[in-house]
């Protein structure tokens, strides 16, 4: 393991229309900027090929999901391993500091390398992120050091979230640990988290098999 990074200390945030129309001026004018960070370095197993890359109305999901972050965070960073198949869109990606340690070691890394305090994860089998999602978890976070959705079943949704960069060596110790879950930060004292509900949301679903995908096209909403 590389040693334990420094964490950061600036603000962070989004400004834009969306936000202004959600939550009112004044919010967005305590606003600073944020990172956020599409995570594109898991294996696939279920869908048994690159989920990021599957078409969608012919445009990759990862493409589309930066389409959507892009104007709403200063920077969009691309966890992967794999720069040849995720480079094509021109974005920084940030390859694993140590492989074979799963989702929360891509976590780990971003957040070490990403400029802003506060920063947005996604998986990248979410396709249709509504910016108000995005932003309702960011203005949230600034009063906290982690806001995690939780789906219908009130279960934890780590890779969607925002954490703050003061985690870092937090993080870190539970990877030397030999901790594997992220979801492990919340036991810890101090830890302040909020939490979103994805209970009635129908934008939500995950891509993670054929048939998930097959559903999808049969709704209208997708196509290979």
């Amino acid at each position: 393991m590389t040693e334990s990074c420094t964490p950061g200390t600036g603000s962070w945030a989004v400004s834009n229309r969306v936000l202004d129309k959600q939550f009112g001026g004044s919010m967005v004018q305590a606003i600073v900027q944020a990172s956020a960070v599409i995570l594109a370095g898991g294996k696939s197993s279920r869908m048994r090929e690159d989920k990021s890359l599957i078409r969608i109305d012919g445009i990759t999901i990862l493409e589309l999901l930066a389409r959507q972050l892009l104007p709403l965070a200063a920077e969009v960073l691309i966890s992967s391993n794999d720069p040849a198949s995720h480079g094509f869109l021109g974005l920084p990606l940030v390859p694993d500091e140590s492989p074979g340690c799963g989702p929360i070691m891509g976590i780990l890394s971003c957040l070490s390398a990403a400029r802003y305090e506060k920063v947005f994860f996604t998986p990248c089998d979410i396709p249709g992120l509504p910016a108000e999602f995005i932003t309702d978890l960011l203005v949230r976070a600034q009063s906290a050091d982690l806001v995690m959705a939780l789906d219908a079943q009130g279960r934890y949704e780590p890779l969607l979230a925002v954490y703050s960069r003061s985690l870092v060596p937090l993080i870190r110790e539970l990877v030397v640990a030999g901790e594997r879950r992220i979801v492990s930060i919340l036991g810890l004292p101090g830890i302040k988290a909020d939490f979103v509900s994805l209970a009635g949301q129908t934008w939500y679903r995950n891509l993670n098999s054929p048939e998930d995908l097959l559903a999808m096209g049969h709704s209208g909403l997708a196509s290979r």
